[in-house]
């Protein structure tokens, strides 16, 4: 586990930590504001660990990362559709960060699903829509509890 994975998985204990004191009502109003204080100052940092993991894994495989969601078919077509942003498959694609290649807008290249289900049902659902599935070693989202996969077009 690199540094920033290590840093992850410590702001998740410290928000962890925070909540369950924050959720012990026999304590005076004080202490659980500043248990409060801490799991919002822990949401953000975790927010922003996020973030840099993602940027670190988009630059090296040469992508960048994009705000808009890009679903199945927009992924599949490799391009923009006048589509809804959003169809659901839960649990093979849940909490999915999306990315691109190219000038401008550029084209949809990557979905990385941090996914509940298993990496033997993810490569089922990607077969099933003629994509590839990559299992990442660590999943930025809740690690322990999500594995983070990475699909793409087969002719990517």
């Amino acid at each position: 586990m690199n540094a920033l994975e290590q840093q992850i998985v410590a702001a998740r204990a410290e928000i962890d930590a925070a909540s369950a004191v924050e959720n012990k009502f026999e304590l005076g109003t004080r202490e659980r504001r500043r248990a409060f204080n801490r799991t919002e100052a822990g949401w953000q940092n975790l927010f922003a660990l996020r973030r840099q993991a993602r940027e670190i894994f988009a630059r090296e495989r040469g992508w960048r990362l994009i705000p808009r969601t890009v679903d199945l078919r927009k992924l599949k077509a490799g391009k923009w559709l006048r589509l809804p942003d959003y169809e659901t498959h839960y649990p093979w694609l849940d909490h999915a960060d999306a990315f691109a290649i190219g000038p401008g807008r550029g084209r949809p290249v990557a979905l990385v699903s941090h996914s509940y289900a298993s990496f033997e049902d993810c490569c089922a659902f990607a077969e099933l829509h003629g994509l590839r599935a990559e299992l990442l070693p660590f999943s930025w989202y809740f690690q322990g509890f999500t594995i983070a996969v990475v699909y793409t077009r087969k002719d990517c």
